[in-house]
């Protein structure tokens, strides 16, 4: 069987388990889904059906929210990968404001360098992420879509990851204790080392979080080198549909990335992670499970371009 053929057969059965779904969902796990921290049991996203009519309308184009991004660009020390992170974030911030008509009033940058990629942006430190955070807080709606994706260092002391910001770090406890009270629809992305430390605190209902290695992962990590042009590669599109789904993306940089450390002969060192389930259990590589494949069915039911429709200029988020 190919594998365009697995794929195909992979959504077939998350369109089934999504519409028979039962209240309580059964945890999904692969061999590389450990997250180096303790597991929290939450509410599926799935048990009133509000996430499946939401993200309904947004593949349909009748996303009815707004979307809302803060990116933020951690500390970097090795100049080389500096560059590289500062390629990825500046992609992902063209990415929104492009093909995904995000108003770029609405897309926030915070970078950690004073004088790093981001020239004019405010300074990436856990002051000013907590402000951002409480801020979005008053705005974002249940019907919208909020996105906060963080590239750069962070490290891991005695269990809990701790963002490399200006000044004292941040740390993943936290950040879930920001985000707590933020009532929309999330995407949060962590690439940085040890970053599957946060899942278990940071999921829940109607929320997708992907990290690009375990918790015990502490080396340099590059999801976001292939995630990130992913998300317009018509060529991630996996199952045919015509359009890319966050899945789509993510399943396209995941593999890449596995294929390079295979190419290379060497010990793999990064293993991305995504949880969309609510329970707190992430799994590596969702299509590949065949029994209770819960994580995946949301982030395969996400498209950021929205359907083209309306009038020319008009802004995914209806401005």
């Amino acid at each position: 069987m190919t594998s365009t053929s697995l794929t195909l057969l992979a959504v077939a059965r998350w369109s089934l388990i999504f519409a028979t779904l039962p209240a309580t969902a059964a945890a999904s796990v692969d061999p590389a889904s450990q997250t180096g921290g303790a597991n929290v049991s939450v509410t599926s996203p799935y048990e009133t059906g509000a996430a499946e009519s939401a993200v309904g309308r947004e593949c349909l184009g009748h996303f009815k929210g707004r979307v809302h991004a803060l990116i933020v660009s951690g500390l970097c020390r090795d100049p080389h990968l500096a560059d590289t992170q500062k390629d990825s974030l500046e992609m992902l911030r063209a990415f929104l404001a492009g093909p995904c008509r995000v108003c770029p009033s609405r897309i926030t940058v915070l970078d950690a360098e004073p004088s790093g990629p981001f020239a004019g942006e405010a300074q990436a430190t856990s002051r000013s992420m907590v402000e951002e955070l409480a801020r979005l807080r008053e705005v974002l709606a249940p019907d919208d879509l909020f996105i906060l994706y963080y590239k750069g260092q962070a490290n891991a002391v005695f269990e809990t990851l701790r963002f490399n910001l200006a000044g004292p770090d941040l740390t993943h406890v936290e950040l879930a204790a920001a985000l707590k009270h933020i009532d929309s629809r999330m995407l949060v992305v962590i690439d940085s080392p040890n970053s599957g430390l946060a899942i278990a605190s940071l999921a829940g209902a109607g929320r997708i979080i992907v990290t690009s290695a375990r918790g015990d992962q502490p080396y340099y990590t590059r999801l976001s080198e292939y995630l990130v042009p992913a998300l317009s590669d018509p060529a991630s599109d996996g199952d045919g549909d015509g359009r890319v789904s966050f899945l789509d993306a993510y399943r396209t940089a995941v593999i890449a990335i596995d294929e390079l450390f295979e190419s290379q002969g060497e010990l793999k060192t990064e293993s991305a992670l995504i949880e969309d389930d609510g329970d707190g259990i992430p799994t590596h590589q969702p299509w590949r499970v065949v029994e209770n494949a819960y994580d995946g069915a949301a982030a395969a039911r996400l498209f950021l371009v929205p359907v083209a429709a309306g009038h020319a200029g008009e802004k995914a988020d209806g401005t």
